[in-house]
Parts: structure tokens; C-alpha cells; sequence
């Protein structure tokens, strides 16, 4: 059962002591075709969006072959080493969110594994966000941010004095 082998993986993860304010262990999972995670549970500001009819989200499966339930999507924004992102991630049933090491590549970087950590490398910057190794398994501290207004489930009022470049 894939939910349940995640969570198995996800106690690899370092400690949250290693954690800023606002940041979170996300798994650096080159088998994975999508980013993912329980979109509710983890992001909880945001909506999640339904996919259009003309545009079905991805068909997604466990190692296992069995189906995983996608529940539509969510555009986070977020900090990763001081860099502004917008990551889009489907809401499945994941006990960590993944980021896929194919939706990585894609969009312009390498991705370098070595004993102990790696690193993402943006081709046309040369930045490199660095990642951590525990026990065979790689995670990357992510900040999730406040959602822009029309992102937000309702209700949601930002922090105080958060505000957020236009893009």
C-alpha cells in the first residue's frame, strides 16, 4: 500500500528542529511522475482547485500499480533557500508531500544525488538548492507562504503585515 510505505519513508525524515518557521521536510522522489501530497492536511490555506474537464489532472499509481485518487491541485507558493517558487502540487493521498525529480527536470535543472545530500541546479542561473540524505531518502526544506487571495479556502486572512511580490 503506497500511503502507508510514504509514511514509512517519511520517518527518515530529519527533525523538525532543523526547521524555520513556516518550513516543512518535502521528499525528493525521483520515481515519482507528479508533486504531491494531502493537499487539506499539509496546506490547509489553500483551496484546492478541480482540474478543467478539457485538461484532466495526471493519472496517478503507486509503485504497486494501484490507482491514487487525485483530488485536484494547488499552486503553493513558496521559499526555498531564499528563492521564490510557484509549485503546483496535486492533492493525493500522501502522508509527506513529494516533489517529483521528473517535474524537476522538466523545468530547466539537474538534479545531483550523492551520499549525504545533492542538489538542484537551475541551468540558466546556476543556482543550486541544496538537499539532505537521511537513510537512503532525500528531503528539502520548503517554506510554504500565505496564499494569494484567490488561492485562499475561504475565511483565510494572511498574516499581518504579509505581503507578497506581484509576479
Amino acid at each position: 500500500d503506497e500511503p502507508k510505505a510514504i509514511a514509512k519513508l517519511a520517518k527518515r525524515k530529519p527533525g523538525d528542529h532543523e526547521l524555520g518557521e513556516g518550513e516543512q521536510w518535502f521528499m525528493v522522489d525521483s520515481g515519482a511522475g507528479t508533486n504531491g501530497a494531502k493537499c487539506g492536511k499539509f496546506f490547509p490555506h489553500y483551496k484546492i482547485q478541480d482540474y478543467p474537464a478539457n485538461r484532466p489532472g495526471p493519472r496517478c499509481v503507486a509503485a504497486n500499480g494501484a490507482p491514487l485518487e487525485n483530488g485536484g491541485y494547488v499552486n503553493l507558493n513558496v521559499t526555498i533557500a531564499g528563492e521564490e517558487h510557484v509549485l503546483p502540487m496535486d492533492d493525493l493521498p500522501l502522508e509527506m508531500p513529494i516533489l517529483s525529480v521528473r517535474k524537476i527536470v522538466r523545468k530547466g535543472n539537474y538534479v545531483t544525488f550523492r551520499d549525504g545530500g545533492g542538489y538542484i541546479k537551475n541551468v540558466k542561473s546556476g543556482k543550486r538548492l541544496h538537499f539532505v540524505e537521511r537513510q537512503g531518502v532525500y528531503f528539502i526544506k520548503v517554506q510554504v507562504s500565505n496564499p494569494s487571495p484567490n488561492k485562499a479556502v475561504e475565511g483565510f486572512k494572511p498574516m499581518a503585515g504579509f505581503s507578497r511580490p506581484g509576479r
